[in-house]
């Protein structure tokens, strides 16, 4: 019953999200064709569907750290993306669905066809108001294409992408989520971001918790240079898991910096306090009331023009969708792509993440942490207008210092990419 109803409501918001995109899409093609009617060049309009075909040798399939089985499985991916650009009006649009098919095993009971779909939209000016609008769908059952990593796009250095630490998870679920950001300059000295986020996941296993969250954020700035600016930077969050009786609270506050020293170089961080209370543990009186230190920040580099270094890096308080359990996670990313020729491009990639939970699981005695870092390298070529050949490999380890958590990984993978 729960997957059934967590079927039916994201293909609900599937078909309202994909109408709308399709919608905004022939608003666009329209528009584009009445303004090249009227000689005016100021709307740039982008519809590009696109196919994707890959194979990908993977060590281990189970993440067992013995007795470890490979396999091959066949990738099949196909989507629209859409682009329109008006004046301060951007909007960056993709629906895609995709298969999988492994040769011998078989390491989840459920089917292997997964869809999702993300809109960008921005629009307005620092000195009115500006506007920024996130929205993602996915519903995977296996490897989330969101996670796998691709080749840096090394002509926008202002993209940092995200956090490279969900490549090994196969878990089957339905993730929404959709964000609002507000953002003016109050004062020639001072501006001010306001935001909202929510996110639900649902698991298809029944072991696992759902989860609901709302999220809001303050962020106000003085500004010490044309470049640059003083932070404060505060969070609140609301959420509901089905590992609690009732709801808790997540709150974040620190001083930060963000600067943009030149065209080449962006960097926005804080670090503060931060307080997380859970609701009561499901079969108990208990609560994790955890008081840590909190960091946030993001970062790019292009020292030349065909370069360019991301860097991601996050520390905070998450509840566990395994158990009843809050565990303090610590993220890090750096994402560097080069392009060797107009056609040649290549990404190498790293990550590490650090889990601490509060309660020892089982009703042991010793809490749990664990250890893992990523590695990935990325070739693109490119085939004339349409076609792209790539080839990528992706290595990642994991340790626990309780049994039976312990896993390596290596997985290659090479694709090619038709886009139209």
């Amino acid at each position: 019953m729960k997957r059934i109803e967590s079927e039916w409501k994201v293909k609900k918001m599937h078909q309202c999200l994909l109408a709308t995109m399709a919608g905004v899409g022939i608003l666009a093609v329209g528009g584009s064709a009445f303004g090249a009617d009227l000689e005016y060049r100021s709307v740039i309009v982008r519809v590009a569907p696109h196919l994707d075909v890959s194979a990908t040798y993977d060590s281990n399939v189970y993440r067992n750290s013995e007795d470890t089985e490979s396999d091959v499985y066949w990738q099949t991916q196909a989507g629209l993306n859409l682009g329109l650009i008006y004046k301060s009006l951007k909007l960056d649009a993709v629906g895609y669905t995709y298969s999988r098919t492994y040769s011998d095993t078989d390491p989840e009971e459920n089917e292997k066809l997964s869809r999702g779909q993300r809109i960008d939209l921005s629009f307005g000016r620092r000195d009115l108001l500006e506007v920024r609008i996130n929205e993602m769908i996915e519903h995977s059952t296996d490897y989330s294409l969101l996670a796998e990593p691709t080749t840096a796009d090394v002509a926008r250095p202002g993209q940092t992408p995200e956090n490279q630490v969900d490549w090994s998870d196969r878990t089957p679920r339905d993730i929404w989520r959709m964000g609002v950001m507000l953002g003016r300059d109050l004062t020639d000295k001072t501006e001010g971001d306001v935001g909202y986020t929510y996110t639900k996941t649902d698991y298809v296993m029944d072991n696992l918790n759902d989860s609901e969250r709302n999220a809001g954020q303050l962020i106000l700035g003085y500004k010490v240079t044309d470049k640059s600016a003083l932070l404060l930077d505060g969070r609140y969050a609301v959420e509901n898991s089905d590992g609690y009786e009732g709801h808790g609270s997540d709150a974040y506050i620190g001083p930060g910096f963000k600067t943009r020293m030149t065209e080449k170089v962006e960097f926005m961080g804080s670090v503060g306090y931060e307080a997380y209370r859970s609701g009561t543990l499901n079969g108990t009186e208990k609560k994790n009331d955890v008081d840590a230190v909190g960091l946030h920040m993001t970062g790019s580099w292009r020292p030349v023009d065909k370069l360019v270094f991301r860097l991601t890096g996050d520390r905070l308080i998450e509840a566990s969708v395994i158990d009843s359990n809050a565990r303090e996670v610590t993220l890090f990313g750096v994402t560097t792509g080069y392009r060797l020729t107009d056609a040649l491009t290549a990404s190498l990639m790293f990550s590490y993440r650090w889990d601490e939970y509060q309660e020892p699981p089982d009703g042991g005695t010793t809490e749990r942490s664990m250890e893992s870092q990523g590695t990935s390298f990325v070739m693109d070529y490119k085939v004339g207008r349409c076609l792209t050949l790539y080839g990528a490999t992706t290595y990642q380890t994991s340790q626990s210092n309780l049994t039976g958590d312990d896993f390596d990984q290596f997985r290659a993978t090479l694709g090619a990419r038709a886009a139209f």
